[in-house]
């Protein structure tokens, strides 16, 4: 698996929670890291890297007090007027 170096760090260490033996290789043309699996068992593998990229998903969500802010502010700037209809 080619893997660059900021997803490398966390599939390490998941991959060494688990037990898995693997060695990691720098392929010098595209500066990706080539990573070699020796697992027992497939579902270890697959359960690693569904954890890796879970853990990768909520990291790129917006925090919850900067959209609050944000819609704070959208309403700050709403417009005050008020219209009385019958």
């Amino acid at each position: 698996i080619s893997i660059d170096q900021i997803d490398l760090k966390d599939l390490k260490k998941e991959l060494n929670k688990l037990g898995v033996s693997f060695s990691v290789m720098k392929n010098k043309e595209s500066k990706n890291y080539e990573i070699f699996f020796q697992a027992k068992d497939i579902k270890v593998m697959e359960y690693a890297f569904k954890q890796v990229i879970a853990k990768e998903n909520k990291k790129e969500k917006e925090s919850i007090l900067k959209q609050i802010k944000k819609y704070k502010d959208l309403s700050k700037n709403k417009d005050k007027t008020k219209e009385k209809g019958k």
